[in-house]
């Protein structure tokens, strides 16, 4: 910092003011007057760009949820979901869609807040659902749950 002031004063003494040789105290006090009135200025520059520094080390990039596809119903027409098995993050979605041999729903065992107890007959027909905490979701449709359409969203 004091070798900051002390360019500055050399500066302002032999460029800018165009002085020639000064005695060595009147040399030293010029660079006190001066570290007096450059300091504030250093501050304030030193402050801005720490500022900056701690806003782009904090800068939080924005999280971007996934939705993943479960269908309801094998494409090939079996009665299972697919895939049967999901694993997604936190605050991301499972999308729900009606494909072959309904009627379907789902039913998540323990949770009936993610669960969609409502049949669906058309093909075509969806649903989302947010899981924001991790764990392991077990669901089924219940119609078809004896035929083994059962399905799990892990949340990691």
């Amino acid at each position: 910092m004091y070798a900051i002031c002390a360019a500055w004063s050399f500066l302002h003494l032999y460029l800018i003011r165009g002085s020639g040789f000064l005695s060595p105290g009147h040399a030293l006090l010029n660079l006190l007057l001066n570290c007096f009135t450059v300091m504030p200025f250093i501050r304030y520059i030193t402050a801005i760009a720490l500022a900056c520094v701690i806003a782009f080390c904090l800068q939080v990039s924005p999280a971007y949820a996934d939705t993943v596809e479960i269908k309801l119903g094998t494409d090939a027409g079996l009665l299972a979901f697919q895939p049967q098995n999901v694993t997604i993050h936190p605050g991301d979605s499972v999308k729900f869609v009606n494909n072959k041999i309904p009627p379907h729903n789902v039913i998540f065992k323990d949770h009936a807040e993610l669960s969609h107890p409502d049949l669906a007959f058309n093909t075509g027909d969806s649903w989302e659902e947010t899981f924001e905490a991790a764990g392991t979701y077990d669901f089924y449709c219940e119609p078809h749950a004896g035929a083994g359409m059962v399905g799990k969203v892990i949340v990691e």
